[in-house]
């Protein structure tokens, strides 16, 4: 498993025991970056599962909005407190983030793009704005090898969708940025 997943450490989740599926059907990966301190996590589950999350979340009063903004204060508050993947509450920011960027437009193209499959590497980089704000932007990085990202290749891909965001002219999320005051970022992701 170590080949396929480097430099990570893995938890199977509380859920899991042996039989019970196979890990080679964690075909959702979620990345998680704090751009303010550098902080990353991981998760990984089926597409079955994601596809719960969205039948449920509307029955627990989560919309769309409110779960993006929700993912994004869990993943600055899971940086501050430098959670590990033991944690409970690790896996809980995880699944969050999950469903905060099922409900986005980068989703949908992301899906659509896929043939209608969920399948691929998400990532939910957080930014933390001069006027105390948390701004979730999703992405999604596409790759044709098995396993997870490499934290290297997840902070390298970060630190190009932050570039683009912060540098670029005219994009949605720099503007918004710039309209709250601009963020903090971690000089690891510039």
């Amino acid at each position: 498993m170590s080949g396929l997943n480097p430099d990570w450490t893995i938890e199977l989740g509380r859920e899991w025991s042996p039989g019970i599926g196979s890990l080679g059907a964690n075909d959702f990966s979620i990345y998680t970056v704090d751009a303010k301190t550098g902080w990353i996590g991981c998760a990984a589950m089926p597409q079955s599962e994601v596809a719960k999350l969205l039948v449920e979340a509307p029955k627990a009063g989560l919309t769309a909005a409110s779960a993006h903004d929700i993912a994004a204060q869990l993943v600055g508050d899971a940086a501050d407190a430098k959670l590990g993947a033991d944690s409970v509450d690790y896996e809980s920011t995880m699944l969050m983030a999950a469903l905060g960027i099922t409900k986005t437009k980068t989703f949908e193209l992301g899906v659509s793009q896929g043939a209608g499959s969920m399948a691929g590497h998400w990532v939910y980089i957080v930014y933390r704005t001069a006027s105390g704000e948390y701004v979730g932007r999703p992405a999604m990085m596409k790759r044709s090898q098995p396993g997870l990202l490499s934290p290297d290749e997840l902070r390298d891909y970060a630190r190009e969708v932050i570039r683009i965001d912060t540098k670029v002219p005219g994009t949605s999320v720099g503007e918004l940025l710039n309209e709250l005051g601009g963020a903090s970022i971690w000089s690891g992701l510039k």
